[in-house]
């Protein structure tokens, strides 16, 4: 039975199930870092020990995607899926209050760190490999287009949960990503059994570097500077003696909508309606006009 985008029933079951943990992992994701005061409440932690939180988590996240994909290049990735588990297990330990004391905090958020590319990576990996090669493009925009909705969401939900203290959230999160867990694992297991279009072992294994650092950088640079936009955005607010947490939410939702809508858009551009230099240029071009803009607004604005 073949459906529209020339996709068979498993293959749309499947790739529903891809959105819906990617959608889960960005709420997830965006959901612990608004707990960041939680946490620091909860341990006593003052700004460094915070900071210091985040970016060991950051830090597990690059060590769990190199070991991922290293992984992926050798195992099956449908025997994977079930290390999101150690997650859930970590959270829930941290509902039944058994995380304590600094040092064991910071493990068990790098452990955190390095789970959560489990349920990015594959389901990229099972679209780049398992689907139609012409449709990839359209399939990995609309994909990566819940990132934001996610995080919009959690923005949104999280603030008013605080009124149920830190560790009942994280409980909650832990079933969350037993549900996800299960939902990739169901996923994969419909589409990486039965492998379409994929490049071959050794041919992926000999990628020269020259050919990955340019694409690095560009995606290095591109991540970091628009959540540095982001930061002085709403730095700005503060410089205009706007203090409202709702015109903060505000600004962010839009940050998260334009991601949401270029997302798609590349997503179709590339699947041959134009090059991906072209696609890249525009972002260019786009990215010097943000900066001009960006650099006329006045340095102390008439409030």
């Amino acid at each position: 039975m073949t459906l529209p985008l020339n996709l068979t029933l498993p293959q749309w079951l499947s790739l529903a199930a891809l959105f819906i943990v990617q959608f889960l992992a960005a709420f997830y994701l965006q959901g612990m870092a608004i707990l960041a005061p939680a946490f620091a409440a909860a341990y006593h932690l003052d700004a460094l020990q915070v900071s210091t939180l985040i970016s060991i988590k950051a830090f597990g996240s690059v060590l769990g995607g190199l070991a991922l994909g290293a992984s992926l290049d050798r195992i099956n990735g449908r025997h994977l899926p079930w290390i999101g588990l150690l997650s859930a297990l970590l959270l829930l330990g941290f509902a039944e209050k058994w995380i304590a004391g600094y040092s064991v905090l910071l493990g068990s958020m790098l452990i955190l760190g390095m789970v959560l590319p489990v349920f990015s990576i594959l389901g990229l990996y099972a679209i780049t490999h398992d689907y139609p090669a012409h449709q990839v493009g359209k399939l990995l925009g609309i994909r990566q287009s819940v990132i934001p909705l996610g995080g919009i969401v959690a923005g949104s939900v999280f603030p008013l949960l605080f009124a149920a203290g830190l560790f009942p959230v994280l409980g909650g999160m832990g079933v969350l990503i037993c549900g996800m867990t299960l939902l990739l694992l169901i996923a994969v297991r419909w589409t990486l059994s039965t492998p379409s279009v994929s490049l071959s072992k050794e041919a992926a294994s000999h990628v020269p570097l020259r050919i990955l650092w340019p694409v690095g950088l560009v995606v290095f640079l591109l991540g970091a500077g628009q959540f540095s936009v982001l930061v002085f955005a709403l730095f700005y607010l503060h410089i205009l003696a706007i203090h409202a947490a709702w015109i903060g939410g505000v600004l962010f939702g839009l940050f998260l909508s334009g991601g949401f809508l270029a997302r798609i858009v590349a997503g179709f551009l590339v699947d041959g309606i134009v090059s991906l230099k072209r696609v890249f240029a525009a972002i260019l071009m786009i990215g010097v006009l943000t900066m001009i803009i960006w650099g006329s607004f006045p340095d102390h604005p008439v409030v």
